[in-house]
């Protein structure tokens, strides 16, 4: 009889300190669950070709997705500075380069339950402006007044849809590529420059490097 005590007692502390090593785990595990996902903040640097070539930053930002979506959605600002030319093909007047700056804000969605990276789409409101201004225009040397040219181009753009590819290297590296097109509202001109040079739609494409921190 005694040992049948002695067994149970000891079959109890065995279970009692089986039990009070898995605790440990449960309560680790409950809390890798209902861990908050940390938020998204990444900065790149821009490379693109949209209304002349574009360089710049672009910040990328997002909350904390809901649980059990099917994508991944985050905010976008960009601002770069623009480089673009005039060109007169067969004209005795030479090609005139433009210098400006552009901003866009926007949000992607993220093809990916999990993580904002692979496939995605984006679309954006875009504004921009555009400054040139060259003195002696004439490929011959004539000068004078009436040789110098000086305006500028404005644009605004509710329509930029855009597609890309998104790349993470580790957890803080992401390399995106990305193209689309967009609408153009054009500003009337002013000064020399003339609308009809630039076209409505343009193409815009590019590559992006950036740092999530």
């Amino acid at each position: 009889m005694k040992k049948i005590i002695l067994s149970i007692c000891f079959l109890s502390g065995l279970l009692s300190i089986a039990q009070n090593e898995e605790a440990p785990a449960i309560n680790e595990d409950s809390k890798a669950n209902t861990e908050t996902p940390k938020e998204l903040n990444v900065l790149y640097a821009n490379f693109a070709s949209s209304v002349g070539a574009n360089l710049g930053l672009i910040y990328e930002y997002s909350k904390n997705n809901r649980e059990g979506a099917r994508s991944k959605k985050s905010y976008i600002f960009k601002i770069h500075y623009i480089s673009s030319t005039l060109e007169f093909n067969n004209s005795p007047i030479k090609d005139i380069n433009g210098h400006g700056v552009g901003v866009e804000f926007g949000h992607k969605t993220y093809y990916n339950k999990s993580e904002h990276k692979g496939f995605y789409s984006a679309s954006y409101i875009t504004a921009g402006t555009v400054k040139f201004d060259e003195k002696n225009i004439y490929t011959n040397g004539t000068s004078g007044a009436n040789t110098d040219f000086d305006g500028s181009y404005n644009y605004l753009s509710l329509f930029s849809p855009e597609f890309g590819y998104k790349l993470l290297l580790g957890n803080k590296i992401a390399i995106d590529f990305h193209f689309g097109t967009s609408w153009l509202i054009e500003f009337k001109s002013k000064g020399d420059v003339d609308n009809r040079a630039f076209d409505n739609w343009t193409l815009n494409g590019g590559i992006s490097i950036g740092y999530n921190f």
